[in-house]
């Protein structure tokens, strides 16, 4: 598990069977903020994933 904090969004990552599961917990922010946080999260992902193939 690793744990990120990114402006005012916290979030844990976590490897469950294979699977990568992201946690998001928004302190304030808007839906906006959230969505670019999460295409931000999914590159960053894809980066990790595909180093480790």
């Amino acid at each position: 598990m690793q744990k990120f904090i990114i402006g005012n969004f916290y979030f844990q990552i976590y490897r469950v069977n294979g699977n990568i599961v992201i946690v998001l917990k928004p302190r304030i922010g808007t839906e906006f903020q959230k969505k670019l946080l999460l295409v931000y999260l999914f590159l960053l992902l894809l980066r990790i994933t595909s180093r480790t193939r």
